[in-house]
């Protein structure tokens, strides 16, 4: 009995088959709408509903924010690391005060971020740019120390956008690469 209406068996599994395709249909349909608007719209359109999920909301007023290590100890040849994790960006960067180093006396770094940016700009230092405004991107940063750098105190730089242009938003944090004399134990 569906609603008052008394059906055999036979229109049962009949009627069962009709909402089954309609239910499919409609589904169908929605997906194929979503991803038109999707496409039309060069992805801000999927980009605008997944960032309304609790996980992945980033209002258009949230300021980047840089979580990380504050010191790396190393010896000349030898290699580290440090671990950001940056929410709220498009854009980042990073400052190494060892670049100006001709000679090659400096330390190395190699960056590998989560999710993976869009581009990566080819600058020096390179800036990693993202589609849009990514509400959590985990940063490993490799560093290597040339044979023959200099000891010291090395500040390095990280800058998180959250735009380009007149609406952009930054935030910078320092990390120390501190270098000891290779005698030293």
């Amino acid at each position: 009995m569906f609603y008052g209406i008394k059906l055999n068996q036979s229109q049962s599994k009949d009627f069962i088959m009709e909402v089954r395709h309609v239910v499919f249909g409609a589904v169908f349909l929605a997906v194929f709408t979503i991803g038109s608007l999707n496409i039309i719209s060069d992805g801000a359109f999927g980009h605008m509903l997944t960032s309304q999920l609790p996980s992945h909301s980033v209002g258009p007023d949230a300021e980047p924010e840089i979580s990380l290590e504050q010191n790396v100890s190393l010896k000349p040849g030898t290699s580290g690391s440090v671990e950001a994790e940056i929410r709220n960006a498009k854009i980042i960067s990073y400052r190494n005060p060892t670049l100006t180093n001709r000679q090659g006396a400096r330390i190395d770094v190699n960056a590998d971020l989560k999710p993976s940016p869009a581009l990566v700009q080819q600058s020096l230092p390179p800036s990693w740019v993202y589609d849009y405004v990514e509400p959590k991107i985990q940063m490993d940063i490799s560093l290597k120390a040339s044979e023959d750098v200099n000891p010291g105190n090395y500040t390095f730089e990280i800058t998180a956008e959250s735009e380009t242009g007149s609406k952009s938003q930054d935030t910078s944090r320092e990390f120390s690469v501190i270098v000891s004399n290779s005698s030293m134990s």
